[in-house]
């Protein structure tokens, strides 16, 4: 019989977890990270986000031309002077370049948010509580871009209308969003199916082409879920509770576990094992 799970498992984002390891140290070390280490946060994380702008403006053009090398080959005309007949003879460059500078913004948009998510932890420890003050420091500092008026101040207070605006504004923006991402995943792989297809090279150069840009593609992905994602952690909560309990009733809740264990059919039995309920009364 396997021994008893004395933690329960949930699905915390990565930020989250991130962010409230910096709120306990900012507070446990307010003498070292003080204002000065502040203002140099905001700084690195300026530079940081111009370096990201830089490498968006570098991919833009890039996709642009991948798109352009999909127009069929008897079209007769050119944009800044590259026709779709000489496009074709890059794609794999471009396309590989693409994926390149894909990873490296992952890498920059990762490093930017752990930035972000310091100087939030600073807004939270200066507010002290206070929404209003905490979103006027994050405008401020710029965690909101779009920051938006309260929905009451004194004797005035928003209607139904601007709520209405807001979610036909939000709904506007995710289907922007959504169609952008879709549409720019769809021609990356219209790409690269042109070019295992109808290779501008040897066969053999364009199965490494696309390897190499899959490899990124995954890198790019597993960068962003580490930075952002769900990650499935161990919760010890309950384990602490049944500790602090009188021994009856910390003895009638293990003999639950196992009583709920036997109730399992004969295979679950024997590939799991009994462990503490997710809600657990003090």
């Amino acid at each position: 019989m396997r021994t008893p799970r004395l933690y329960t498992r949930q699905w915390i984002k990565a930020n989250a977890l991130r962010r409230a390891n910096y709120i306990e140290q900012i507070r446990a070390h307010e003498t070292v990270l003080d204002d000065k280490f502040f203002d140099a946060v905001l700084k690195r994380r300026s530079s940081v986000l111009s370096a990201v702008l830089k490498a968006y403006a570098i991919q833009v053009p890039i996709f642009a031309l991948l798109v352009l090398s999909l127009i069929p080959i008897e079209a007769s005309f050119s944009i800044l002077g590259i026709s779709p007949t000489s496009n074709k003879n890059l794609r794999e460059i471009l396309i590989a370049l693409s994926a390149l500078i894909g990873v490296g913004i992952a890498f920059l948009n990762s490093y930017h948010d752990a930035l972000s998510e310091i100087i939030a932890a600073f807004t939270e420890k200066r507010s002290k509580g206070n929404k209003p003050l905490e979103s006027v420091l994050k405008a401020g500092y710029g965690l909101d871009a779009m920051p938006l008026p309260p929905q009451s101040m004194g004797d005035l207070q928003l209607g139904w209308g601007y709520a209405a605006f807001l979610v036909l504004f939000g709904f506007l923006v995710v289907s922007l969003l959504a169609i952008l991402a879709l549409g720019s995943v769809a021609i990356h792989l219209i790409v690269l199916h042109e070019i295992y297809a109808k290779p501008s090279f040897s066969t053999g150069v364009s199965i490494a082409v696309i390897c190499f840009v899959v490899t990124c593609d995954c890198l790019t992905l597993i960068i962003t879920l580490a930075n952002s994602g769900p990650i499935l952690v161990r919760d010890f909560a309950n384990m602490m509770t049944v500790s602090k309990m009188d021994d009856v009733r910390s003895a009638e809740i293990y003999r639950g576990m196992w009583r709920q264990h036997l109730q399992k059919p004969f295979l679950l039995r024997l590939f799991t094992r009994p462990k503490l309920p997710k809600k657990l009364s003090q």
